[in-house]
C-alpha cells in the first residue's frame, strides 16, 4: 500500500477552532481528544484548504520539489 502525505497539525499552535474540520471538502478531518486529526487519510486529497484556513498556521502541508538538471 502506498503511503500518502498528510497535513501536519501542530497541537501547540492549534486553538481547536474547528475551521479545518468545517472547511475540509472530503471530511478527512475530525475532532479527536479535543484536537483536529486526519482520521480518514484515504479521503484527504492534500488540497491545502486546512493550511490556508488555519488562523494560527497550525496546519502544515509538506511539499517536495524535484529539480531536473
Amino acid at each position: 500500500m502506498k503511503q500518502l502525505p498528510m497535513p501536519i497539525i501542530n497541537k501547540q499552535r492549534c486553538t481547536r477552532c474547528g475551521q479545518c474540520i468545517s472547511q475540509c471538502p472530503t471530511q478527512a478531518v475530525e475532532m479527536i481528544d479535543q484536537y483536529p486529526m486526519i482520521v480518514h487519510p484515504a479521503q484527504c486529497t492534500y488540497c491545502g484548504i486546512c493550511e490556508e484556513i488555519c488562523p494560527l498556521n497550525a496546519v502544515e502541508l509538506l511539499y517536495t520539489i524535484t529539480v531536473h538538471q
